[in-house]
């Protein structure tokens, strides 16, 4: 067959993703805010309280562990079987329902069968509207006709929606479950510095942190559920050899289930001074899918994920996509920069970093201790970056024993050791073929060779380093399609794996296939609409438009 590459225009793939709608509220005010006329008299569902901290922890401070900060509740509540609606002389109708849990922090809602008309509303608020998200409207919708939201501050949170009478069908909507954070990971509580459990911590506008305010934007706090609970870890936002601000996240493998889900990133989550007791953690997107991972056992721990919601417009100027080294030479001594306990961000200070020499791919880190202790790391730092001296990532955090104080077997104090997975392993994890094990195909696609790369930030133009690295496409016909598709390439491996994206970044297909023969798809389970179609194999990656249409 023959070989066909096309270059697939930058400009496309960076509409696609900066288009991208998900946690993006559209402003407004609740219609029980300004109708004067609502009863204010609004059903409250109750759900369990929040149990001891220990519980919620899972009884385990190892940071080889992703930090568990809460639970997930099934409720399975629609207009139709909950809450309280009110129809207006005109027409219009506003439904409300609240959830309570006592001593909760915070709170989210996962919405199922989500399918609202064009000028419908939808706001989530806490009980006394200190904190209120929205509005949400038909342009929030997600894929498979999902939505969730991000944490609300308090034991109380409350649904309102709002339909005119003149919209083109009656929404509907199921709220699927409640997420209840049980610790207080953003400081939620008036005067709370967080839930860091020791005060060797600081923070990262401290004058410690002096001259390292480019890799402290590029570090997030983020959650996500699996199962019952909801986990937290930390990551960086971490630049790509094209420099076309894909939202790549580094991070930890343990911080990564199959079945995780309704993730929201955290940005610029920090204090406003040093030693404050305030930060902001209302910058935030939602939804991911992963990229690369390797595991502990086998690789060093590291974890690639890309965010699928918008970074909005009004904040992302302050995102900077952080540099990376993969040299094998040992680091020399930079920054870890983290949320300890999901605290507000940190920065600490190593004594020393070497190759540890029962497992040659992490990097050994000590702290600087004694009376002007530097900091150390907590679980809920997993994932955290390690910086060299020339300001570029060097690891991900994935296991240790250090602490501010001793806590046990796993936090035995400031003199603990951590182990930070070496992006050098990661790079190409002992040279396997596959792209979905390795960072090389995501971060240097095209151009493998390249030892480092310096970090840039949202607003910076984008750029590809060298001329002659181009973007492959894959030959897929018919296109457009009724669903039926083939897909031509003269491939140098035996397998590939196929993906397929809407315009709101999101992953709608992933499969296996074998690419030794044209490859056909059946996608009738798709929607009509312009999607991004992505096979990757080995190191390359090749994309095309494809447009269903029936």
């Amino acid at each position: 067959m023959k070989k066909v590459f096309l270059i697939l225009l930058l400009t496309i793939v960076t509409t696609i993703y900066n288009s991208a709608i998900c946690q993006e509220s559209f402003g407004g005010r609740p219609q029980s805010e300004t109708r004067i006329s609502l009863v204010q008299d609004v059903p409250v569902w109750e759900l369990p309280a929040t149990t001891s901290a220990d519980e919620v922890k899972g009884a385990t401070h190892d940071k080889g562990q992703a930090l568990r900060i809460g639970r997930v509740e099934p409720v399975k509540l629609s207009m139709s079987n909950a809450g309280r609606t009110d129809r207006m002389a005109n027409g219009d109708i506003v439904w409300r329902l609240g959830f309570h849990s006592e001593g909760a922090f915070a709170m989210d809602l996962s919405f199922t069968n989500f399918n609202i008309p064009e000028g419908a509303e939808l706001y989530v608020y806490n009980a006394d509207r200190s904190f209120t998200i929205g509005k949400f409207t038909s342009a929030n919708i997600m894929e498979g006709n999902t939505f969730f939201t991000q944490d609300v501050s308090g034991d109380e949170i409350y649904v309102e929606y709002f339909e005119p009478h003149n919209v083109d069908f009656q929404g509907t909507f199921e709220i699927e479950d409640v997420g209840i954070c049980d610790r207080n990971i953003f400081g939620h509580m008036k005067g709370a510095i967080g839930d860091a459990e020791g005060d060797c911590h600081i923070d990262v506008v401290c004058p410690e942190a002096a001259g390292w305010t480019d890799q402290i934007n590029s570090v997030v706090c983020y959650t996500y559920r699996e199962g019952s609970y909801v986990y937290m870890c930390s990551g960086a936002m971490i630049n790509n050899t094209k420099q076309d601000h894909r939202p790549y996240v580094f991070s930890a493998a343990h911080c990564y289930s199959s079945n995780a889900t309704n993730y929201t990133f955290y940005f610029n989550y920090q204090t406003t001074a040093c030693g404050g007791n305030y930060g902001n953690y209302s910058h935030t997107a939602t939804g991911a899918v992963k990229r690369a991972m390797g595991d502990i056992d086998r690789s060093s721990d590291f974890l690639l994920l890309e965010i699928t919601g918008q970074l909005s417009p009004a904040w992302r100027d302050r995102v900077y996509f952080a540099g990376w080294d993969r040299s094998t030479n040992v680091p020399t001594t930079g920054i870890a920069i983290h949320h300890p306990g999901g605290d507000w961000k940190k920065v600490s200070i190593p004594k020393g970093v070497g190759r540890n020499s029962l497992r040659p791919r992490f990097w050994e880190v000590s702290w600087k201790t004694g009376s002007n202790n530097q900091g150390t790391t907590e679980q809920g730092s997993s994932g955290s970056p390690l910086f060299n001296a020339s300001k570029r990532i060097v690891g991900s955090l994935s296991h240790g024993t250090s602490s501010c104080f001793y806590v046990d077997e796993y936090s035995i104090g400031p003199s603990g050791k951590d182990y930070y997975g070496q992006l050098s392993w990661s790079w190409t994890n002992s040279n396997t073929s596959n792209a979905a094990a390795k960072l090389q195909p995501w971060l240097a696609p095209g151009n493998a060779s390249i030892m480092s790369l310096n970090g840039i930030y949202y607003s910076e133009a984008t750029h590809i380093d060298s001329p002659e690295i181009q973007i492959p496409t894959i030959k897929i016909f018919p296109n457009p399609t009724d669903g039926h598709v083939t897909i031509q390439g003269d491939f140098a491996a035996s397998t590939g794996i196929v993906r397929l994206f809407n315009l709101l970044g999101e992953m709608i297909y992933n499969q296996e296939v074998n690419i030794q023969h044209d490859v056909i798809l059946n996608l009738e389970g798709v929607d009509n609409g312009i999607y991004i179609i992505e096979l990757t194999e080995g190191d390359n990656i090749h994309r095309n438009k494809l447009l269903i249409t029936r």
